[in-house]
């Protein structure tokens, strides 16, 4: 707001007005442990609200919200809670009661942090076990995504004991 102020965007006293006490409040993407207590406050505000007996998130979900980075904060996360409450017609909330761009979230590839950063060989494999599942274990086409041939991609399944 300061720089409003400087560019004569916003008024100088009425920014002194209101500047009586700054709060910073970190945005939820740097506040990852307070995201389970979160979802846990609205799956209950919402499962209350609709009436219905919604009493888990999956450990899938959870990992997909952990990993996302809450462009729209809190208020995203509350919306998207709002949603899958709505569309769970069980007691957990999955995967595909997350909006589309979540559900195709794939935390094990798209969620790394800073403090656990993965070796080449860990990414590789990871990466290599991501396609299989992708091309419903055809290592053909695996192969075929990867750039390499059967061969060597069966050399490195070998390689990771994965068969």
């Amino acid at each position: 707001m300061k720089r409003e102020v400087e560019q004569g965007g916003f008024r100088q006293d009425l920014y002194f007005r209101l500047n009586v006490i700054s709060l910073y409040v970190p945005p939820l993407a740097e506040r990852r442990d307070d995201i389970p207590l979160l979802c846990r406050h609205f799956l209950n505000k919402f499962s209350e609200a609709q009436g219905k007996k919604i009493e888990e998130i999956s450990d899938e979900v959870m990992e997909i919200l952990m990993c996302y980075e809450f462009p729209g904060n809190i208020r995203e996360l509350e919306n998207i809670m709002e949603r899958a409450v709505a569309l769970a017609n069980g007691p957990v909330i999955a995967r595909q009661h997350l909006p589309q761009d979540l559900q195709q979230l794939d935390s094990r590839i798209q969620c790394r942090r800073p403090q656990a950063f993965l070796t080449l060989e860990e990414n590789e494999r990871e990466y290599i076990v991501w396609v299989l599942e992708k091309t419903n274990d055809n290592k053909t086409k695996a192969a075929e995504i990867l750039g390499i041939d059967r061969v060597s991609l069966w050399r490195k399944l070998r390689r990771y004991n994965m068969g």
